[in-house]
C-alpha cells in the first residue's frame, strides 16, 4: 500500500488543469498576470472558467448538466465545445469577432513597432504585396541592384518578375522594410488553441502559407535579408515566449518594450475570446 501511495502520490498533490496551465514554462505567465489586471472583470471571469474543463457555458457542457437537449452548435458543423466556439464555428457573428480579435493583436504589434527607427523604415499592414512593391519601386530607397551604394530605382515591372498573381495578391498582416539594416520582414499573427503543439502547428502553417512569397522577395531584393516573423498566441493568452522575444529583438525592441508588447497582445487575445463567447447573431446579421 505504501509503495502504491509513493508512486501515485496523494490526490491533493496532483495539479489541476488550471495549475498546470499557469505553471507552463516559456509562456510569458508574468506578462499574463499583468494583462489580466488590465482587462474587464467579465473577460477575466470567462478566462478563469475556460481554464477548468466543463465550466465554459457552451452547449457540450450544458448538455452534460441536462440544461440543453443537444450539444450541436447552431452553425451545424459539430458540437459546440469551447474550442469550436472560439476557433472553428461558422456562425458569422463569431467569425467576425474572431477576426477582430486577430486584428487587435496585429494592431498592438503595429503600434509598438512604428516608433522604432521610423526614419529608415516603411511598414504596411493588411495590404496586398503589390502595394508594398509599388511603394518600393517609387520610393527609390531600397538598394535593389549590385551597383553603387545608391542605385537607380528599379521599375515596378522588373520588381514584379519573381512574383506571380498569387504571391503579389497575398495580404500578410504586415510587411516592414528597413533600409538601414537592409531587412524585410513578413509579419504574421495567428490565434489558436493554447497547447504547445497547437502553437507550433499554427507557426508551421504560416511558414507554409508564405514560403513562396518569402523566396520571391529574396529574389526581388537580393541585397536584403528577408525574414518571416510569426506571432502565434493562444486564445487564453499563451505564447512561445522565447520565439516572441527573439523576433521583437530583431525588430529593435528592448526588454521593457517587449514586456509591454507581449502584455498588450495577451490582453487583446483574452478580450477577443470573451468577445467571441458573448457575441450574438444580431452583430453578424445571421438572422
Amino acid at each position: 500500500v505504501n509503495k502504491m501511495a509513493s508512486v501515485d502520490g496523494p490526490s491533493s498533490s496532483r495539479k489541476t488543469h488550471a495549475e498546470e496551465f499557469l505553471a507552463r514554462p516559456n509562456a510569458a505567465r508574468p506578462q499574463l498576470g499583468v494583462a489580466l489586471r488590465s482587462i474587464w472583470d467579465w473577460a477575466v471571469r470567462a478566462w478563469m472558467l475556460s481554464l477548468t474543463p466543463g465550466q465554459s457555458p457552451v452547449k457540450s457542457n450544458l448538455k452534460k448538466l441536462g440544461l440543453t437537449a443537444t450539444a450541436q452548435c447552431d452553425c451545424g458543423h459539430g458540437d459546440e465545445t469551447f474550442l469550436h466556439q472560439q476557433l472553428h464555428c461558422h456562425l458569422t457573428h463569431r467569425r467576425n469577432m474572431k477576426q477582430t480579435a486577430h486584428n487587435n493583436v496585429a494592431k498592438v504589434i503595429d503600434n509598438q513597432v512604428q516608433h522604432i527607427n521610423p526614419e529608415t523604415r516603411h511598414a504596411q499592414w493588411d495590404r496586398k504585396v503589390l502595394t508594398f512593391l509599388t511603394h518600393s519601386a517609387n520610393a527609390n530607397t531600397l538598394k535593389v541592384s549590385n551597383h553603387s551604394t545608391r542605385s537607380p530605382k528599379r521599375k515596378l515591372d522588373e520588381l514584379l518578375k519573381p512574383f506571380d498573381d498569387i504571391t503579389s495578391s497575398q495580404r500578410p498582416d504586415g510587411l516592414i522594410e528597413d533600409t538601414k539594416l537592409k531587412h524585410i520582414y513578413i509579419i504574421e499573427v495567428a490565434r489558436t488553441d493554447d497547447s504547445p503543439d497547437s502553437l507550433l502547428r499554427a507557426h508551421i502553417q504560416k511558414i507554409c502559407t508564405y514560403d513562396l512569397l518569402l523566396h520571391a522577395l529574396r529574389r526581388a531584393f537580393p541585397q536584403y535579408v528577408v525574414k518571416q516573423q510569426n506571432y502565434v498566441i493562444g486564445i487564453q493568452g499563451s505564447i512561445n515566449e522565447q520565439q516572441w522575444r527573439q523576433q521583437l529583438t530583431e525588430l529593435g525592441m528592448n526588454s521593457h518594450q517587449q514586456d509591454k508588447t507581449i502584455q498588450k497582445c495577451i490582453a487583446a487575445s483574452i478580450r477577443g475570446t470573451h468577445a467571441v463567447a458573448s457575441s450574438s447573431e444580431k452583430q453578424g446579421n445571421d438572422g
